[in-house]
């Protein structure tokens, strides 16, 4: 098959993640911006896109077909800015290497790390009254071993050896470190508080980052939290000695992200 560059591939930037921090907010809130479009959508609004993350995940150097495959997309229109979104990316070691390549900017966001792991559990452990109805809601992953009955009804599984291991899994620390190793100042990172608390001028930021030339209209900032869920959803916030114990196991993840 005859070969391609990395940089064919018609990506003016990537969302790589960190998963379960707010990429579905900065990819909605991005693609609100006249300049920008992402390189999947479905049913009207951007959506994560695998063809890098896996479809090229063991290739060094791309097909000139899969190049023309993924470019073709945009044979009908082309935004200005064409943005790929894996809130996955941040840990596919060959996926880093073509966006390295592509030298293009690159947007991570990080998150509290203790709610970010409640969510992983919740979607990867959590015993759901109705699996298939979690399932279709996204609040569970439609994984093998849930189906199986392989689920816990509480988190305080964290705590054990088998929680251990979920935890250094789960880690994002090392991989922030290496983003930023990777791509320097081509790395805009953002914390979801600033989605809260520091709204346009955050957008305006991001924008600027990702090389929109006008500023973000006012009238389009995203002012919603995407896939955010009302409630509880584990025991954990039930339970401050259980709270404490979780957090203290983490304590070098929020070390690691001050």
């Amino acid at each position: 098959a005859e070969l391609d560059l990395w940089s064919s591939f018609s990506i003016d930037f990537a969302l790589v993640g960190v998963d379960r921090c707010g990429t579905s907010s900065l990819r909605v809130g991005l693609d609100k911006h006249p300049e920008v479009g992402f390189s999947l959508y479905e049913k009207g609004i951007p959506t994560e896109d695998y063809y890098l993350g896996y479809h090229q995940a063991h290739r060094l150097v791309p097909t000139k077909k899969q190049v023309n495959d993924f470019n073709r997309r945009f044979e009908a229109h082309r935004p200005k800015l064409v943005g790929y979104s894996l809130p996955s990316l941040y840990y596919v070691s060959i996926a880093k290497v073509a966006i390295r390549f592509m030298e293009i900017p690159v947007v991570a966001i990080v998150c509290n790390p203790i709610n970010r792991v409640e969510r992983r559990f919740f979607a990867e452990r959590w015993c759901h009254a109705n699996l298939s109805e979690a399932i279709r809601t996204t609040d569970a992953l439609d994984l093998k071993s849930l189906r199986a009955g392989d689920c816990s009804p509480t988190i305080a599984e964290l705590l054990t050896p088998r929680g251990a291991a979920l935890l250094e899994q789960w880690e994002v620390v090392p991989h922030v470190r290496s983003l930023l190793q990777m791509f320097g100042s081509r790395v805009f990172l953002a914390h979801q508080d600033e989605l809260k608390y520091d709204t346009e001028h955050f957008w305006q930021r991001l924008a600027k980052h990702v090389g929109t030339v006008d500023a973000f209209p006012a009238e389009h900032l995203h002012r919603e939290r995407t896939n955010a869920r009302p409630g509880h959803r584990t025991d954990l916030c039930r339970n401050a000695s259980l709270l404490k114990k979780i957090q203290s196991k983490l304590e070098p993840e929020y070390r690691g992200l001050e």
